[in-house]
């Protein structure tokens, strides 16, 4: 094979990503230091980094807070499908077992959110201005989930799955990872 890395400085930056992508998965250093090396050196002008950082990252934090809403949001409404029906077939012990599940996915529900809302206070922002045009049907769809929530839950301070201790736990890992990038 022909050693093409002396025309690595002719790479497109498409070509360049391809081939840097096949090393990582290779693990092939010398092919990662040659990618970076040979790349094309240049200065911008460019906004301030602080103010677009935190920008980026906000981004990331809130599409990713969204996309586990979704997901749980769709655990949970599984769960109470699964109860649903097996209520309706006299399967007791599936049931039971679903509505376990689904109280469990809504207590992470509310804990997550109690979390995100309590980061998004403490740093000063609105908690769903990235991210509502996305998961603004969710709301209204599990407003049925939400009241047979209520009706099920009992108290479970003591629960390890408890809304308030998962809440506790989502705010701290945010404050901990936006305080890596102030």
């Amino acid at each position: 094979m022909k050693d093409l890395s002396k025309h690595y400085e002719q790479l497109t930056a498409d070509e360049r990503f391809r081939l840097w992508v096949e090393a990582m998965g290779r693990k092939d250093g010398q092919e990662l230091d040659r990618l970076e090396a040979t790349c094309p050196r240049l200065r911008y002008d460019a906004q301030d980094y602080a103010y677009t950082r935190r920008k980026a990252r906000f981004t990331v934090y809130a599409m990713a807070s969204a996309l586990q809403r979704l997901e749980i949001d769709l655990l949970a409404s599984t769960a109470l499908v699964v109860a649903l029906v097996n209520d309706d077939n006299g399967n007791d012990s599936a049931e039971s077992k679903a509505i376990e599940a689904f109280k469990t996915f809504m207590r992470l529900r509310h804990g997550k959110r109690d979390g995100w809302l309590r980061f998004c206070k403490r740093i000063g922002v609105g908690p769903d201005a990235m991210a509502a045009r996305f998961v603004e049907h969710v709301d209204w769809a599990m407003e049925a989930a939400e009241a047979v929530s209520e009706a099920l839950e009992e108290d479970s301070a003591d629960d390890p799955s408890n809304a308030e201790v998962i809440a506790t736990r989502e705010f701290e890992a945010l404050i901990d990872a936006w305080g890596e990038t102030t």
